[in-house]
């Protein structure tokens, strides 16, 4: 595990997935603000439920100062992805 919260691995080509744990609290959504911020790209990230999406919004837009688009897709819009 890296020594900073700003020293996390990131995906790249050879390693496509890569897992953040034990980020507790924020964390999890300032160190993604925090990529957001360094990295000219696309981020998809998928939550386990509309409350979790909610409150990360609203955690990223507060770490980005609204810098950044954030766009929401309700599991409504796509339910044959959504259930298990």
């Amino acid at each position: 595990m890296p020594n900073s919260l700003f020293d996390l691995p990131f995906p790249t080509r050879t390693q496509p997935v890569v897992n953040w744990s034990q980020l507790t609290g924020c964390a999890q959504a300032l160190a993604l603000a925090n990529a957001i911020a360094s990295h000219n790209r696309l981020f998809v990230i998928i939550t386990p439920d509309a409350h979790s999406a909610l409150r990360l919004e609203h955690e990223l837009a507060f770490f980005l100062n609204h810098s950044q688009p954030i766009l929401h897709f309700p599991e409504k819009l796509y339910p044959s992805v959504c259930k298990p």
